[in-house]
Order: structure tokens, then sequence, then C-alpha cells
């Protein structure tokens, strides 16, 4: 009987307690623990774009836009890789007019000088074929300047100019005859199409249906803090760091296997 009594003692002393295991239990079962759980296993399971595409508009947020470094990386790729397509050709067709202005690496060729080079001298070229594809490289001389123009100021793009950037310079590559460099950019481009996040209909609305124009005003592609995940709440705000950080991972380490 004495250990009845102390049996039903203690019972009714875990039930009554603030502190309890049923106060832990109901604790535990809080809609703000089980989202957190949830969202915590969803980021496991279906990481990056995919999880980004369906949890944000289940959570009434806009998609991300694309990373700075992300951004950054992307442009300075494009311009070597100009930059070192542009020097081929030179050296095997204009050989000592590029040595006169000093281009002995693709790194000291200037991507809006080799138009004026090339405008210069087009008479000098041997190959009939080239001189064929002088006028259309001409006209993509805004387009090309353009890209560097974006990567040394820094300036923001969204998903739609950067493949516009890629699609000009695989025409680029292969007006010059660079058709290796045109089939890494052909890689570049279905990469960033499958990678780069979509922007919503609404998004795509209220943005201003204008051609592309690299150098165009834009906002300086600085780095700052990043206030708007402090505003969201800080289970999605971890989230959202982490998709970024891993579009910028997968970015970087695409550019390093296929551009290095």
């Amino acid at each position: 009987m004495k250990r009845c009594r102390r049996r039903l003692r203690r019972r009714n002393m875990v039930s009554s307690s603030p502190n309890g295991d049923s106060a832990a239990a109901q604790h535990s079962s809080s809609p703000q623990s089980i989202s957190y759980r949830s969202l915590k296993r969803f980021l496991e399971h279906c990481r990056g774009l995919k999880a980004k595409e369906i949890l944000f508009p289940m959570l009434g947020l806009p998609l991300i836009p694309i990373p700075f470094r992300a951004q950054h990386v992307i442009l300075q790729t494009l311009q070597r890789h100009l930059e070192h397509s542009a020097f081929q050709f030179v050296q095997k067709w204009l050989l000592p007019q590029s040595l006169s202005v000093g281009w002995t690496c693709p790194e000291a060729l200037e991507l809006h000088k080799f138009f004026k080079l090339l405008a210069k001298n087009r008479s000098k070229i041997s190959s009939e074929q080239c001189c064929a594809n002088i006028t259309p490289v001409q006209n993509l001389r805004h387009s090309i300047a353009s890209i560097r123009h974006a990567a040394v100021h820094r300036l923001t793009q969204d998903r739609d100019s950067l493949l516009e950037m890629v699609y000009a310079a695989i025409e680029f590559c292969l007006c010059i005859g660079e058709s290796p460099g045109a089939g890494k950019l052909c890689g570049l481009l279905r990469f960033l199409q499958k990678t780069l996040p979509k922007p919503s209909i609404k998004q795509r609305q209220s943005q201003q249906t204008t051609p592309f124009q690299a150098s165009s005003p834009k906002s300086p592609l600085r780095e700052p803090p990043n206030h708007r995940l402090l505003t969201l709440p800080e289970v999605i705000g971890r989230l959202v760091e982490c998709i970024e950080k891993d579009l910028i991972s997968e970015v970087e380490q695409f550019l390093q296997i296929e551009f290095s």
C-alpha cells in the first residue's frame, strides 16, 4: 500500500510540475519547434535550387537574387575567356600588330581595343573566312566591351543579363574561329540555365523590357551586410543563407573545373 501511495504522489508531482516531462512534451510539439525541425530536415534532404523553388513560394517569399560572389566570379571568368580567345586570334592573324601595342599575353589584351585593332588592320588578315566575319564581330563590339565593363566596375546582373552575356560571348568566339572556346561557353550556358534562380512571374512583370546592355547604370557589386536576412524568422534566415552558400560553391566549383 505504501509503495502504491508513493507512486501516485510521484505521478501527481510530475503532472502538476510546470517543468515536468509533460510540459516539456507540450513545448516540443509547439508549432514553432515543429517548423524548425521540418525545415531543418527539408534543408538536409533537398538543398540548393530545388529547396529554394519549392519552399520559398510556400512561405510567400521572393526568390533570392544571385549572390554577389557568384555574379562576380561568372563575370571575371567570361572576361578572361574572351581575352584569351581574342589573344589566340591576333597571335595567329595579326601578330606584328598585336606586339606593337604590347599584347604579349592574354592579360595584356584589352577587349575594347581589340575591335579597334581589328578594324584598322582588316586588310592584313590573310584568311578570307576571317575577313568575312569581321563585320559580325564588329556588331558584337558593344556587348563584348560591356562584359569587361561589368566585370571591372562590379555592376550587378540578373539571370537574364548574365545569359545574354554568355550568348554574345559564344557568338564572338565562333566569329573569330575559336570553336573550342565557344564549346566551353556552351557548357557554361547550360550550367547557368540550370543553376541560376529564375525570377517569379511578378518579378518578370515588374522588370522593364529593355534590350541587353551590361553597361547600363546599375548598382555596383558591393557586398553589404545582409540586412534582409535579419528581418526573416531565424530558421528561414539560416535556410536562405545556406542556399546562397550552396549556390556560390556550385558556381565556383564548375568554373574551376571547366575554365582553370
